[in-house]
């Protein structure tokens, strides 16, 4: 994403020292553009990747409310919501850290030094994030795969009874004797009454 979010403080133009925090900021914003680039989700339509751009662009309210609609679980799949809850929370409070961290940066009586210490840790947390969203898609596509392996059992078995009966079929049309074979004595051997 080329373009940076500016605040409302730079779209009014205030001041000329609170521009300079600012741009430390907007820096700050094209690192974790970078950080979210490299290595990130590989669908660029998975609820990691929507919240981690959300974060980005600053939209934490949008960025909770998707891991809100993730606790809630996939429908289906309870033990989603069990493997999962405490990925989620922590995930929360990663984004409403990266809120603060960002607010508090963006105070105009916050030196160079503590606003270059803030935006190393709103690196690490946004990295931290990362790490958790991966982990959350990690046990969606366990459980998932789990369930696929379950029906593919069904799919399996499904095929060899029709394999079954295929030859069971073929063997009574190019074999016609088989209906003289004395099927009583059969029947008494197996089936005993």
């Amino acid at each position: 994403m080329a373009n940076v979010l500016l605040t409302k403080e730079t779209q009014k133009g205030t001041t000329k020292g609170s521009g300079k925090k600012l741009l430390a900021f907007k820096n700050l914003e094209k690192r974790l553009e970078e950080l979210l680039n490299e290595e990130g989700p590989k669908s660029r339509v998975s609820f990691g990747f929507m919240v981690l751009n959300c974060v980005v662009q600053g939209n934490y309210e949008r960025a909770l409310s998707e891991l809100d609609s993730t606790a809630m679980g996939i429908e289906g799949y309870p033990e989603f919501t069990e493997k999962s809850s405490r990925y989620i929370e922590h995930a929360k409070s990663l984004v409403l850290a990266i809120k603060t961290k960002k607010e508090i940066g963006l105070s105009p009586h916050i030196n160079k030094s503590k606003q270059k210490e803030l935006g190393d840790r709103i690196a690490e947390h946004f990295m931290d994030l990362k790490k958790c969203i991966i982990i959350i898609e990690k046990i969606e596509k366990g459980i998932r795969a789990k369930d696929l392996g379950s029906s593919v059992y069904i799919i399996v078995s499904l095929y060899f009874s029709v394999v079954g009966l295929f030859v069971a079929c073929l063997v009574a049309y190019l074999w016609p004797e088989i209906k003289d074979l004395p099927w009583d004595s059969i029947q008494e051997y197996f089936w005993p009454e």
